[in-house]
């Protein structure tokens, strides 16, 4: 073997004619030893195509059943994943696979793991086993690589994965800093453990993103304003379909929203507007837009001028209340006129939402006008708050 930094890594999809390689591999690995030994090894049989699964049966009492299984399963199909070489050696293996729903559903019990479209088609990324001579030498992320690569050769729309937040040997699922850095956003996250997702080239792009991120703090909060992108459609499916959050989110006439409404709002909106994802303490929590003036009747009134709106939604209730989104209003503000050199900011808010409006006027926003609102399962009036360039210059912020 070379020394760790200078081995030479050979992917290879895991073929029928590789299942004696494959068993060998576990035959001799160590691996997982914080279960019994008498579980170990586990030749990766639980994470296998749905159609050989009878009743619970998905796991074998015994090391000699397990292999007998897993080189079975690999001749016929079953077990799919790749196999990292090191000369002739295998020094890797990833188990990558679009046919174990049931291992989702198993996982979806920890995992906050959306149910799928019928027109979306994922791979998962189950687990890795790495020989340890051959750890911290890049071999998982070479598996990452080309799993991904061949996913979008095969039409696949998304490779998932499901790292802990806190990742701690011999944990089987991946860092989660190894998938960020092979392009995988964040989904979703609950009690540590964490969904995320790769878009895979040549799809239509549903959200128009952008590349700005901007950083804030308020108290004890860390705020971060990352571009939304594809990757967090499942946290606005989940949001778009709470009616508590909607209540405060939306003035219309719905109570929610459903995943194809969902899908349509972010593509129109974010075709003009920069739409963020706000992250505090590394938990995303809301979206954001500064979004170009979309009601003509609006811009009239500042002809030739850039005017844009602010809309917020803060999804996960447990940060409501404790002066978040009054300091992203604050860097949006900050960043409207300092970085996009807008001359108009101009926002609504509705005659039940008190908290919109407070926010709005410490911020040295003032109201400017008031509608009659139809239609509406909530709001009978809505109001209009500008805060021009010169006002923002010259404002003392009220906090």
């Amino acid at each position: 073997m070379k020394e760790k930094n200078k081995l030479d890594i050979e992917i290879k999809k895991l073929t029928p004619e590789l299942a004696e390689d494959y068993a060998r591999f576990f035959d001799v690995t160590p691996h997982w030893d914080s279960i019994s030994k008498d579980e170990l090894p586990c030749y990766c049989v639980t994470w296998r195509s749905d159609d050989t699964y009878v009743g619970n049966d998905h796991w074998y009492p015994t090391r000699e059943e397990r292999r007998e299984r897993a080189v079975d399963f690999i001749k016929n199909g079953k077990i799919q994943g790749y196999l990292a070489y090191c000369g002739d050696e295998i020094v890797g293996w990833c188990n990558a696979t679009a046919d174990c729903q049931s291992g989702i559903n198993y996982l979806r019990s920890h995992y906050p793991i959306e149910q799928y479209r019928e027109d979306i088609k994922v791979k998962s990324i189950f687990c890795f086993v790495v020989a340890p001579k051959a750890q911290r030498a890049g071999v998982a992320t070479k598996l990452v690589e080309r799993i991904c690569e061949d996913a979008a050769a095969d039409g696949f729309d998304f490779v998932e994965a499901y790292p802990n937040k806190e990742y701690a040997p011999p944990d089987c699922r991946g860092p989660l800093p190894m998938y960020e850095k092979c392009g995988f956003g964040e989904c979703a996250q609950r009690d540590g453990k964490v969904v995320v997702r790769k878009k895979l080239g040549g799809n239509k792009m549903i959200i128009k993103t952008h590349d700005i991120t901007l950083y804030g703090k308020t108290g004890d909060y860390n705020i971060v304003l990352r571009p939304l992108c594809d990757d967090h459609l499942p946290l606005l499916y989940k949001w778009g379909g709470n009616p508590e959050v909607v209540y405060w989110s939306d003035t219309g006439n719905v109570n929610d929203f459903d995943e194809e409404s969902t899908r349509n709002i972010y593509s129109s909106v974010s075709q003009n507007a920069l739409i963020f994802l706000a992250e505090v303490n590394g938990h995303p929590i809301g979206n954001f837009w500064l979004q170009k003036m979309n009601i003509p009747e609006v811009s009239a009134f500042y002809p030739g001028l850039d005017v844009r709106r602010i809309e917020a939604e803060i999804g996960e209730k447990d940060y409501w209340g404790r002066g978040i989104g009054t300091a992203v209003v604050s860097m949006l503000i900050d960043y409207a006129f300092n970085g996009e050199n807008v001359d108009v900011l101009h926002c609504f808010a509705a005659d039940y939402n008190l908290r919109s409006q407070r926010t709005l006027l410490k911020h040295g926003f003032v109201l400017c006008g008031e509608d009659d609102v139809e239609d509406s399962l909530r709001a009978k009036k809505e109001y209009h708050y500008h805060l021009t360039r010169e006002m923002f210059t010259q404002r003392k912020p009220k906090f």
